[in-house]
Order: C-alpha cells, then structure tokens, then sequence
C-alpha cells in the first residue's frame, strides 16, 4: 500500500502585536509656556481612577465638557470627572480592570485661560 500522505501543518502565526504603553501626550519641555501641557495620564494610586496631571489649575467651570473616557469597544462612558485636591489634576473613576481611551479636546483651559492647543488622544489602564 501506498505511504500516507504527510499532514501538512498549520505555521504558527505570530503573536499579536503588544499595545506598549507609551507617553502618548507632547513632551512638555517642548512647548510654548503660555500651552497647558498635560504632565501624566495613568491610574490614580491604590484606586481605579484614571488621573490626568496638568502643568497648571484647570479651568473648573470648563474640564468636564472637554475630557470624556472611551471603554475597549469605543464607548462613551458614563461618570464625572473631578478635580483632584491637587486643582491640576482631573479625576474619573471606572468600573472594572482593562483599558481606556482618554479623548481631550483642544479647548481644554487652565484657570488663566491658557489652552491644550491641540486635541490629544491615548490609552489608559486601569488595574
């Protein structure tokens, strides 16, 4: 009888590509002095808060309508940003462990009126 036929075998296929978490905001040191910079992005210690630091006071009467949170599937979610003790830092807190999109508009102020500038996006995670 004939020999039978070798199995041919699948290639392994590669892992997927990691998402590296990386500064995803303008180097601060790098723009104009009269730009509110954003200085960190990443979870509030011991909580699950995402915790946006800023070079200078925001703007209370303006953050919240210039930040807002997207789930893994791109959805917007529901919650409030607050100001930290620290009035440069903008609060969110999240349900669950994973990862977040944090959109911030360009409009976004300080309290001398000095804006973001330009519109920035990136990924968060929460643990």
């Amino acid at each position: 009888p004939p020999a039978p036929a070798p199995v041919a075998r699948k290639p392994r296929s590669a892992p997927p590509a990691a998402d590296h978490i990386t500064r995803w905001w303008p180097d601060a040191s790098q723009m104009p002095r009269s730009q509110l910079k954003l200085i960190y992005a990443g979870q509030a210690q011991d909580q699950r808060t995402i915790a946006l630091l800023f070079s200078e006071k925001l703007d209370p009467d303006t953050f919240r309508q210039n930040l807002k949170v997207l789930s893994s599937d791109g959805q917007t979610l529901q919650g409030e940003w607050t100001l930290g003790k620290n009035e440069r830092m903008a609060m969110f807190k999240v349900g669950k462990p994973g990862r977040y999109t944090v959109v911030l508009k360009e409009t976004l102020a300080d309290i001398t009126d000095h804006i973001l500038g330009t519109p920035l996006q990136g990924p968060v995670y929460i643990q």
